[in-house]
């Protein structure tokens, strides 16, 4: 017998196939795309934490250094408003002649401004989006007890750290 009916074996893939394997792939990529987005948000959203963590601890740290004037350091969630000009700072470093009020004037000043707590759009860029700070002089609990808290907003959510410490 002749083989003269018989198809000629393919080779290659057929449409259908190469169709069902871009399907697989694309599917994978959007997969990948999607973990991508949300690994950006979640550093977005540790470096927020972080930040937060630093200007609390870095208010503590401050209140400590001026204890005689801790119990001017009480403000609520106010902005920043306008920079002290009482104390003659020179970059960031307070004259000799400051009292433990005016420092704790410029202390929050620029606390506020850091954590993004401030009307001036130049100072609010390098802080927490929409944020707010506050302390609290907690002498119920304990004399010389403070809460530092800091709130801000991300992604249509609101955070805050709170750091309950002991001057």
């Amino acid at each position: 017998m002749t083989r003269l009916h018989q198809r000629p074996r393919a080779r290659g893939f057929s449409l259908i196939e190469t169709l069902v394997a871009m399907v697989v792939l694309a599917t994978g990529m959007l997969g990948i795309a999607a973990l991508y987005v949300e690994s950006l948000r979640a550093g977005r959203s540790a470096h927020s934490r972080t930040l937060a963590i630093n200007l609390a601890s870095d208010m503590a740290d401050r209140i400590r250094a001026n204890r005689s004037g801790r119990q001017f350091y009480a403000v609520g969630t106010a902005q920043a408003g306008a920079r002290p000009t009482v104390c003659g700072v020179m970059r960031g470093v307070p004259a000799q002649n400051c009292n433990a009020q005016q420092m704790a004037q410029f202390d929050i000043w620029l606390w506020k401004t850091m954590v993004g707590n401030t009307s001036s759009t130049q100072y609010r860029r390098m802080g927490l989006p929409g944020a707010t700070a506050e302390i609290e002089i907690n002498t119920a609990t304990q004399p010389n007890s403070f809460v530092i808290r800091i709130t801000w907003s991300e992604q249509n959510d609101t955070f805050d750290y709170t750091l309950s410490t002991v001057i």
